[in-house]
């Protein structure tokens, strides 16, 4: 019996409903694909493609998550293990992505069809193993639950697996607390508006959206507050709107899920606020479980969409305000030894976000031990990759007091 033969055997079964925030990124995926998740495991050591394959098959056999397709309006096991497929690593910037060889890190998913998941295995040094699922299957925990499984395997471990078909409707309806939703959006203005232009360097013109990766010594507390002061700081006059994705299995730790269980935190910030007030501000909305209230409301169904469907106007045409100043995904602290396996040892893990048309820039933060990796993705036009490595310059600022080296 083949390994595709077995997995469909063992987890055919396995079914949920498409929930109301996995709808928002497939409609995403429309205006600004990839709409994708894509962990980045860079190290030391070789792990050949076979080896690679053999324990994607027994890692999505324990997380069914990893090989849903749509049927209807439910996620259904297709039974087919994610491909792994070779790629040249050498060919690819690790800081711009956007020399030849990023195609692969552009290229959509196919929900109906599938796969919805995919590992990558570039040659070349670093040693990199990538993780890439369609948001509308996964979110950010999701993944590295998916991904730590795959190294468990590679290690010879048993799998501890993530079969539950719970959806953030289930979490919400069992630990909601009744607090009001989000108020309407507002007319945040754009921050890259405050930065000069300076001049680009390489050509990404042919891309809509870029991505930039910084690498910041050492590890920080208070993370999006920081994050969110340096932008406020580039606005002084304005009051401010941040998204924090926030993974709603904090209320349930037993909850051993890949699905889409992180929902949004509006943190409002008067103009003016400094560090310490939008921590205040985060940390109340937090205990009183404010993104229990935003189910529903997530831009991309909302007024933040663009006002058609048109991916052009998405991402190429410039606005001056948006819905949100900026999204911030702390995905927090990462535990390398979890994150190695089969002659692979891993020396950081870092994330490309998902363009999105609801705020100018949409940040990610992973932590490994003695570094902080920030992954941007903005829209281009001309300029913008010298405003794009601004930014990342004035956050790393804000985080340590000295300027940011590239990773």
């Amino acid at each position: 019996m083949t390994a595709v033969s077995r997995a469909r055997r063992a987890d055919a079964g396995y079914s949920r409903p498409i929930s109301p925030t996995e709808r928002g990124y497939l409609a995403g995926a429309l205006v600004t694909p990839p709409m994708a998740i894509q962990i980045f495991v860079e190290g030391e050591g070789a792990v050949t493609a076979d080896e690679l394959r053999r324990a994607v098959v027994v890692a999505s056999e324990a997380c069914p998550g990893a090989r849903l397709v749509k049927r209807g309006n439910r996620w259904a096991d297709s039974g087919i293990t994610p491909p792994v497929l070779e790629v040249d690593g050498a060919a690819l910037d690790r800081r711009t992505f956007d020399t030849a060889g990023s195609e692969v890190l552009r290229r959509p998913f196919s929900p109906v069809k599938g796969p919805n998941c995919e590992v990558l295995l570039l040659s070349g040094e670093p040693a990199t193993i990538v993780f890439r699922a369609f948001h509308a299957v996964m979110d950010g925990k999701g993944v590295m639950t998916w991904a730590q499984e795959v190294f468990r395997a590679l290690r010879g471990e048993e799998p501890v697996g993530a079969p539950s078909t719970e959806t953030e409707s289930g979490v919400v309806k069992r630990f909601g607390t009744g607090a009001p939703a989000p108020g309407p959006a507002p007319e945040c203005p754009n921050p890259f508006d405050r930065l000069p232009a300076g001049r680009d360097t390489g050509d990404a013109s042919d891309v809509p959206w870029l991505w930039r990766r910084r690498t910041v010594e050492g590890n920080h507390n208070a993370v999006v507050a920081r994050t969110a002061a340096a932008l406020c700081a580039l606005l002084p006059d304005e009051d401010c709107r941040f998204m924090v994705p926030v993974n709603i299995r904090r209320h349930d730790p037993s909850l051993a899920s890949t699905a889409n269980l992180s929902l949004p935190l509006f943190v409002d910030v008067p103009a003016g606020a400094d560090r310490a007030q939008i921590q205040g501000r985060l940390l109340r909305a937090m205990f009183e479980r404010q993104e229990l209230s935003s189910i529903g409301a997530f831009p991309v169904t909302s007024s933040g969409m663009a006002p058609t469907l048109g991916a052009a106007r998405a991402t190429r045409e410039h606005r001056e305000t948006y819905p949100c100043t900026l999204v911030v995904s702390d995905l927090g602290k990462v535990d390398l030894d979890a994150l190695s396996g089969g002659g692979f040892t891993a020396a950081t893990a870092y994330s490309l976000p998902m363009h999105v048309p609801y705020a100018p820039a949409f940040l990610t933060v992973y932590q490994p031990p003695g570094r902080t990796e920030i992954g941007l993705s903005c829209r281009n036009e001309p300029g913008m990759a010298a405003r794009a490595d601004a930014l990342l310059d004035l956050i790393a600022e804000e985080l340590t007091g000295l300027p940011a080296r590239t990773g």
